[in-house]
Protein backbone atom coordinates (compact mmCIF):
# COMPACT_ATOMS: atom_id res chain seq x y z
CA UNK A 1 0.00 0.00 0.00
CA UNK A 2 1.34 3.57 -1.04
CA UNK A 3 -0.80 6.38 1.35
CA UNK A 4 -1.39 9.51 0.39
CA UNK A 5 -0.72 9.09 -3.51
CA UNK A 6 -3.18 12.05 -3.98
CA UNK A 7 -1.59 13.30 -7.12
CA UNK A 8 -2.19 10.33 -9.11
CA UNK A 9 -6.08 10.26 -7.09
CA UNK A 10 -6.96 13.58 -8.56
CA UNK A 11 -5.65 13.59 -12.06
CA UNK A 12 -7.71 13.61 -15.18
CA UNK A 13 -5.62 11.37 -16.93
CA UNK A 14 -3.35 8.16 -16.18
CA UNK A 15 -0.31 6.17 -17.26
CA UNK A 16 0.53 2.86 -15.69
CA UNK A 17 3.04 0.22 -16.83
CA UNK A 18 4.79 -2.27 -15.34
CA UNK A 19 6.06 -6.29 -15.74
CA UNK A 20 4.42 -9.09 -14.77
CA UNK A 21 4.66 -12.67 -14.43
CA UNK A 22 2.16 -15.58 -12.97
CA UNK A 23 1.04 -18.90 -13.27
CA UNK A 24 -2.56 -19.04 -13.85
CA UNK A 25 -2.82 -22.04 -11.53
CA UNK A 26 -1.48 -20.53 -8.83
CA UNK A 27 -4.39 -17.93 -8.56
CA UNK A 28 -6.52 -18.30 -5.60
CA UNK A 29 -9.43 -19.91 -7.90
CA UNK A 30 -11.61 -19.31 -5.15
CA UNK A 31 -11.93 -16.21 -6.26
CA UNK A 32 -13.46 -14.33 -9.21
CA UNK A 33 -10.07 -11.89 -9.48
CA UNK A 34 -6.99 -10.96 -8.67
CA UNK A 35 -6.07 -7.12 -8.22
CA UNK A 36 -2.62 -6.52 -9.56
CA UNK A 37 -2.91 -2.67 -9.14
CA UNK A 38 -5.57 -0.35 -7.66
CA UNK A 39 -6.08 3.31 -6.44
CA UNK A 40 -9.06 3.57 -3.80
CA UNK A 41 -10.37 1.55 -1.07
CA UNK A 42 -12.00 -0.55 -3.20
CA UNK A 43 -12.36 -2.53 -6.65
CA UNK A 44 -13.99 -0.19 -9.56
CA UNK A 45 -16.98 -2.14 -8.81
CA UNK A 46 -17.74 -0.57 -5.72
CA UNK A 47 -17.71 3.09 -5.27
CA UNK A 48 -14.50 3.05 -3.35
CA UNK A 49 -12.23 2.56 -6.56
CA UNK A 50 -11.03 5.05 -9.12
CA UNK A 51 -9.02 2.40 -11.52
CA UNK A 52 -7.67 -0.86 -11.09
CA UNK A 53 -5.59 -3.82 -13.35
CA UNK A 54 -7.02 -6.88 -12.48
CA UNK A 55 -7.11 -10.40 -13.85
CA UNK A 56 -10.30 -12.49 -14.07
CA UNK A 57 -10.27 -16.04 -13.38
CA UNK A 58 -11.13 -18.82 -15.65
CA UNK A 59 -14.40 -19.00 -15.41
CA UNK A 60 -14.16 -15.24 -16.45
CA UNK A 61 -12.32 -15.74 -19.56
CA UNK A 62 -8.50 -15.33 -17.69
CA UNK A 63 -7.80 -12.17 -19.09
CA UNK A 64 -6.44 -8.97 -17.48
CA UNK A 65 -8.36 -6.04 -17.57
CA UNK A 66 -7.78 -2.17 -16.70
CA UNK A 67 -10.90 -0.86 -15.83
CA UNK A 68 -12.13 2.57 -14.77
CA UNK A 69 -14.83 4.40 -12.72
CA UNK A 70 -16.53 7.70 -13.74
CA UNK A 71 -17.96 10.00 -10.58
CA UNK A 72 -21.50 8.74 -12.13
CA UNK A 73 -20.50 5.37 -11.46
CA UNK A 74 -20.44 4.07 -14.91
CA UNK A 75 -17.32 1.74 -15.92
CA UNK A 76 -15.36 1.35 -18.71
CA UNK A 77 -12.70 -1.27 -19.49
CA UNK A 78 -10.07 -2.73 -22.12
CA UNK A 79 -8.91 -6.21 -21.58
CA UNK A 80 -6.35 -8.80 -23.15
CA UNK A 81 -5.94 -12.28 -22.53
CA UNK A 82 -9.58 -13.41 -22.43
CA UNK A 83 -9.37 -17.30 -23.24
CA UNK A 84 -13.30 -17.18 -24.00
CA UNK A 85 -12.36 -14.86 -26.88
CA UNK A 86 -9.42 -17.13 -28.48
CA UNK A 87 -7.09 -15.13 -26.66
CA UNK A 88 -3.95 -16.83 -25.41
CA UNK A 89 -3.47 -16.57 -21.47
CA UNK A 90 -1.09 -13.90 -20.25
CA UNK A 91 -0.26 -16.09 -16.81
CA UNK A 92 1.73 -18.35 -18.74
CA UNK A 93 4.87 -17.91 -16.19
CA UNK A 94 6.65 -15.67 -18.48
CA UNK A 95 7.22 -11.94 -18.07
CA UNK A 96 5.06 -9.73 -20.41
CA UNK A 97 4.88 -6.00 -20.09
CA UNK A 98 1.37 -3.98 -19.36
CA UNK A 99 0.77 -0.29 -20.48
CA UNK A 100 -2.19 1.60 -19.93
CA UNK A 101 -3.66 5.41 -20.23
CA UNK A 102 -6.83 6.94 -20.07
CA UNK A 103 -6.87 10.53 -22.11
CA UNK A 104 -10.20 12.30 -20.29
CA UNK A 105 -9.57 15.12 -23.60
CA UNK A 106 -9.43 11.99 -26.14
CA UNK A 107 -11.97 9.70 -24.32
CA UNK A 108 -9.96 6.91 -24.54
CA UNK A 109 -9.34 4.25 -22.49
CA UNK A 110 -6.13 1.88 -24.12
CA UNK A 111 -4.16 -1.42 -23.15
CA UNK A 112 -0.73 -2.64 -24.21
CA UNK A 113 0.45 -5.78 -23.79
CA UNK A 114 4.03 -6.60 -24.60
CA UNK A 115 4.23 -3.24 -26.78
CA UNK A 116 1.41 -3.87 -29.11
CA UNK A 117 -2.09 -2.08 -28.46
CA UNK A 118 -4.84 -4.86 -27.64
CA UNK A 119 -7.75 -3.13 -27.00
CA UNK A 120 -8.96 0.61 -26.89
CA UNK A 121 -12.42 2.06 -26.49
CA UNK A 122 -13.63 5.58 -26.80
CA UNK A 123 -16.94 7.10 -25.15
CA UNK A 124 -19.20 10.33 -24.77
CA UNK A 125 -20.24 11.73 -22.04
CA UNK A 126 -18.78 12.34 -18.29
CA UNK A 127 -14.98 11.83 -18.54
CA UNK A 128 -14.76 12.92 -14.47
CA UNK A 129 -12.96 9.84 -12.99
CA UNK A 130 -14.29 8.55 -9.54
CA UNK A 131 -13.52 10.88 -6.29
CA UNK A 132 -11.46 8.07 -3.53
CA UNK A 133 -9.29 8.51 -0.67
CA UNK A 134 -5.22 8.49 -1.78
CA UNK A 135 -4.37 4.90 -1.59
CA UNK A 136 -2.09 3.16 -3.69
CA UNK A 137 -2.38 -0.91 -3.82
CA UNK A 138 0.41 -3.12 -5.63
CA UNK A 139 -0.45 -6.57 -5.82
CA UNK A 140 -3.58 -6.34 -3.71
CA UNK A 141 -6.19 -4.50 -2.47
CA UNK A 142 -6.91 -3.52 1.49
CA UNK A 143 -7.71 -6.80 2.62
CA UNK A 144 -5.88 -10.25 2.00
CA UNK A 145 -8.46 -11.13 -0.61
CA UNK A 146 -8.10 -11.07 -4.44
CA UNK A 147 -4.38 -10.56 -4.29
CA UNK A 148 -2.17 -11.08 -7.20
CA UNK A 149 -0.12 -14.68 -6.87
CA UNK A 150 3.01 -13.67 -8.71
CA UNK A 151 5.29 -10.61 -9.57
CA UNK A 152 5.50 -7.16 -10.30
CA UNK A 153 8.63 -4.96 -11.66
CA UNK A 154 8.73 -1.52 -12.70
CA UNK A 155 5.82 0.14 -12.03
CA UNK A 156 5.48 3.51 -13.28
CA UNK A 157 2.35 5.62 -13.13
CA UNK A 158 1.65 9.09 -14.11
CA UNK A 159 -1.22 11.59 -14.57
CA UNK A 160 0.60 12.30 -18.04
CA UNK A 161 -0.73 9.98 -21.38
CA UNK A 162 2.17 7.95 -22.73
CA UNK A 163 2.01 8.15 -26.66
CA UNK A 164 2.34 4.81 -28.49
CA UNK A 165 6.28 5.94 -28.86
CA UNK A 166 6.36 6.04 -24.96
CA UNK A 167 4.86 2.84 -24.62
CA UNK A 168 7.69 1.24 -27.13
CA UNK A 169 10.51 2.94 -25.85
Amino acid sequence: QVSNATEITQADSISIAFWFKGDASLQNQSESYQTLLMVGDGPTESSAGRFEVYRQDSSGGGGIYFEIRFGNRTILNVEAGNQSEGNSQLLDDTWHHLAATFSADDRRLQLFIDGNLIDQRTFNGNRNLNSVSSNLFIGGQSTASNSFYGELDEVFISDEVMSTDDVLN
